[in-house]
């Protein structure tokens, strides 16, 4: 989850929202719903637009979680991803999963993370 707030958002996860997907997902929930929720939040259309192109989406993936500027091979490799019907959430939950993702967040995450259980 903490990832998928690093690459969505280009933040560190709220402990209270943090805690509220993590509960969702112990009850069953996939990182694919999580990732089309927040595809589909107020916070995510102020970030990204309300319909932003897969060449803009792609660009703010890559600056969210990878923190650089998409290489072309790379840049064109997912926006051909996006138009071969691939959805959007699988394409975020690719790049939250990243090694290049996993390994910018390690360090804030490796002793623990903040968040307010869900009840």
């Amino acid at each position: 989850m903490y990832r998928l707030y690093q690459a969505a958002f280009n933040r560190t996860p709220d402990v209270a929202g943090l805690g509220f997907w993590m509960d969702r997902m112990a009850k069953g929930e996939s990182l694919h719903d999580v990732a089309n929720a927040f595809i589909g939040s107020a916070e995510f259309t102020g970030l990204y637009g309300s319909q932003p192109r897969d060449i803009d989406f792609i660009d703010e993936l890559y600056h969210n979680a990878l923190h650089r500027d998409g290489e072309a091979a790379g840049f064109l490799h997912w926006v051909q991803v996006l138009g071969s019907g691939v959805s959007r959430a699988d394409v975020l939950i690719s790049f939250s999963e990243s090694a290049e993702n996993q390994a910018a967040v390690i360090g804030q995450i490796s002793k623990g993370i903040d968040y307010l259980p869900f009840s």
